[in-house]
Order: C-alpha cells, then structure tokens, then sequence
C-alpha cells in the first residue's frame, strides 16, 4: 500500500521553537518542541543567537525523522512560520553578522524620531500599511548602520528568522510578502518594495532580498542539510509565513466575516479582506496576505505575557496545569466586574492596537484592601477581553461586517476565558480541536506551494466539524457593556500622567 504524503512544519516562535508532522487532511501526527533563549542585555533591547535557532530547529527535525524513519520519503513538503518583525543580517556566506533583534525591541526609538523628521508617519502608513514603530525591521536596519556599521557594511541581505530557517534548509535566499510587510519598506498596494521611501530614509534595496507570495517554494533540502535533519534530499520547502497570519490562515479565515483571535504572548486580531483597508487614526496595519489577491488587518497587544507576569507575581504558581486549572475556577465563580474593579492592559511595549502609545503602562482601578485576590486575576481577564472589543470596534467603524470569532493559542484553552470573549464581544467563539495553528497554517501553506494539497478549502471545512462554539449570553453581555463603558475612559483620563512620568 502506498504511504499517503506527510508535511513537515516548523513553527519559530519567542520562547520556543515548535516542528510537527501532519497529513495532507490536516491531522497532526507528531510534535516535538525546544526552548529558545532570549538575551537581554540593556532595557528594551531584546535578541535571539540564530546558532541556537539553528541548532533548535534542526534538533526538532531530527527528532520526528528519527521517530518516523520508515516514514521520511513519505515527507514531500516543508512549510515554515515564523515571528516578526526580527531582522537577522547575513554576509554573502549565509552567516548571521549579529543576534536576530526581536520584535519586542525597541532600540530603534531615536531612528523613529530622525526618520519622522523626513518623512510623515501618514505618507508611511498610506505606503505600507503600517504605522511607524521601533518594533519593525526598517528601523532596526537603520539602528544597525548607525550604530554597528562594520555589520551593516558586511550584510549580503536582511532575512527574519523563518527565512534565514529557509536558507539553511535549501541554501537559497528569499523572504515571503508576509514578511516584508513587516519591514515597513514594502508598498502593499504596489506588492514590492517601495523604492522611493527606502531612498528617503537612506537605506540600501539591494540589502533587502527577493520577495515570493507565500504559496511558493523556495528551494530544496540539500546534501548537507539532509545529513543534519535525516530529510530526504529534494524535500521541497516553502519560503515562509508571519507567524500570527499562519495561525489565521491555519483556523480557517480567509474572509471579512470572521476574525481570527490568536492569544499567545500577544493577542492578534486578524480579518482577510479583498482589497487595503487603512485607518485615517493608523490604529491597525494592513499586510499583504499569503495570496496575491488578499490582504490582512491585523491589531496586536501584549496579553499572554501579562497574564504569565502577574499570576506569577501574585504568588498563585506559575505555568503548570494546576494554575491553569486554579484560573479557571476563579474565573467561573467570581462576578462580573470583578468587585468593580477595572484592568487596562496596554504596556506600551511594542505593537499596542488601537492607541499606540508607548509611554502607557497597565493600570488597576478599583482596589481596596477588603478586595480579594481573585477580583484581581478576573479584572486581569476581563481587561484583556475588553481590549478585544475595542479593537473589533475600529473593525466595525471600517464597514467590516465580523459575524464570528475563532481562538486560537494558548489561551484558547481556557473554557472560561473564551465564553468571556462570548459575552463581551456578543459574537460567538469558535475553538479548533487544535489550538495550536500556526503548524497547521504553514503546513497547508506547503501543501498549496507543492501541489500537495489540491482543494484546501476541502481541508478547512472538515476540520471545522471539530470546532468547539461557545455562544454569547445577552444578560451577561449586558452586564459587561456597562464596566465596557468605563474602560473606554481610562486611557483619555491617564494617558497625560504617563507622558509626564515618561519625561523624568
């Protein structure tokens, strides 16, 4: 009986990096995982040693082809996602010339400020789709000529971690339009690089390498690599995928109608629309999508590390099972309002959707000493929720019709938090039976690149017979609607203390 194809995918994450094994119908075989080590050493500066991610990945690799042997010629495909925006420089060798700086980042603030001097933050957001921020690559390239100028003179091509994964597997070099969308030098209405405004702001194009839709394949597992990774030589690989789209793509959204809500880390908020959507206030961006005629909005907030951060500090354990059970508890049997207690949740760090302010730090209103310490993990999770919303709220102001919600991520794991997200959004909530889909995002991606996979849509509609739905509750959404009502003034109301205390 012949072996059914088999697609490998690897998944780069902050933390980790993830490769699993799945079939051409979606089902996940196998997965294995390894840490990634963050290195800070000043404050905002943020970095990944690309050896280690090499070693990572490759390790994970070898570990399913180990695992499966009789299987690996059954393997026609790779398919790779990755964070963004974490430029690493190369030499013409393929070598990285310094750690990949990670999208958490900020180091390149000074060069936000002299590029905004030049060049409005309106014309660049109308450009790109982006607004400017020190988290995108294009001012980690410019800190990087300014400050290290050996490497910047040395850099063959900038690559993010799913390409520089690409080029050690087939040693052919490419990025995805993904991810040069996150550079913020790609004109996402013209689909290429944007010429005139690397120009302004003195950047060289030939640093920057090809661009591919993300259905194509980059190359081949080579002779070296197929000693390294046990794949067969010939293996083909796709070129790469953002990671969050990847996860959006992967729980089956590829319209308006449906918003995919990714709870990591960060929480992503993504829709699929045929044409660029941009926002007079720039409180979301817009990205070419993995297909040539879509593009995605996406609005992004730290949550995941919040929750992790507080829970640990407030001595109530730290990512284990019996902490996830314990929050689900307290989430069931504490009241709405959490003792008419009030979270807000944006940090300031990195991409915060819809204000964008980089001096705005989370804030706790309500607490007195008779509080106990559950109204405060609730006002965590109803803050984070809200936060939600009011993103969604900028998607409806855009004539965006969103009619259901799927979650996915860690935190779509929650039962509790995900009937939450029901009854504030007012929409329903659907979770995969695999909430982890940024694998299955870029193995499907590798299926279309390769020819594996002929009807995807197939794919997506069977395994969304599998898709838990948790509905809304109008009483309760009634309920949250009025604490929504004040959440919304929190910002206005504290905004100017935090620009003061930024000054000292």
């Amino acid at each position: 009986m012949e072996e059914q194809p088999l697609i490998l995918s690897i998944d780069i994450g902050t933390s980790n990096c993830s490769v699993s094994l799945f079939t051409i119908n979606g089902k996940k075989i196998h997965e294995t995982k390894r840490n990634l080590s963050i290195i800070s050493l000043s404050p905002g500066f943020f970095e990944h040693n690309p050896k280690e991610l090499w070693i990572s990945v490759k390790t994970c690799v070898k570990n399913i082809t180990r695992k499966f042997k009789e299987k690996v010629d059954s393997i026609v495909a790779v398919g790779i996602a990755g964070h963004m925006p974490s430029p690493i420089p190369i030499d013409k060798n393929g070598t990285p010339l310094m750690n990949c700086i990670l999208h958490l980042d900020t180091r390149a603030k000074p060069q936000v400020e002299k590029t905004l001097r030049k060049i409005g933050e309106n014309e660049i957001y109308l450009r790109t789709g982006i607004r400017p921020n020190a988290t995108y690559s294009g001012f980690k390239y410019l800190w990087i000529k300014e400050n290290k100028p050996n490497v910047y003179r040395k850099t063959y091509k900038f690559l993010e971690p799913a390409s520089f994964v690409a080029l050690k597997l087939t040693g052919e070099i490419g990025i995805d339009e993904t991810h040069a969308g996150g550079t913020m030098l790609y004109n996402i209405h013209k689909r290429k690089w944007d010429a005139q405004l690397i120009d302004a702001l003195n950047m060289d194009i030939v640093k920057l390498p090809s661009v591919f839709f993300s259905t194509k394949v980059v190359g081949e597992i080579s002779g070296k690599t197929m000693d390294e990774t046990g794949l067969a030589k010939g293996t083909q690989v796709a070129v790469g995928v953002v990671d969050s789209f990847s996860a959006t793509f992967g729980t089956g959204v590829y319209s308006p109608e449906t918003l995919c809500d990714i709870s990591g880390s960060t929480t992503c908020l993504n829709t699929v629309v045929n044409k660029p959507v941009l926002d007079k206030e720039m409180r979301f961006t817009c990205y070419p999508f993995i297909f040539q005629d879509k593009w995605i909005l996406d609005a992004t907030f730290t949550s995941g590390i919040i929750v992790d951060n507080f829970l640990k500090n407030l001595g109530i354990g730290y990512r284990n099972e019996r902490l996830y059970e314990h929050v689900e508890k307290i989430l069931k049997n504490t009241e709405i309002g959490s003792g008419k207690m009030l979270f807000f949740p944006f940090t300031g760090m990195g991409e915060q959707s819809p204000y964008w302010d980089p001096c705005m730090k989370t804030v706790l209103i309500g607490w007195s000493p008779g509080k106990k310490l559950e109204n405060i993990v609730r006002a965590l999770y109803e803050g984070l929720t809200y936060a939600i919303k009011l993103n969604v709220d900028v998607f409806y102001e855009k004539k965006i019709k969103v009619r259901e919600v799927i979650s996915s991520g860690g935190g779509a794991k929650s039962r509790e938090w995900c009937q939450m997200k029901a009854d504030v959004l007012n929409l329903p909530v659907k979770v995969p039976s695999e909430v982890s889909t940024t694998s299955l995002g870029a193995a499907i991606i590798a299926g279309i690149a390769t020819k594996t996979i002929s009807n995807w849509k197939d794919v997506f509609n069977r395994l969304k017979e599998e898709y838990k739905t948790y509905k809304p509750d109008k009483k309760r959404h009634k309920k949250y609607m009025k604490f929504y009502t004040i959440f919304k003034e929190i910002y206005p109301s504290v905004s100017k203390i935090f620009h003061l205390l930024a000054k000292i």
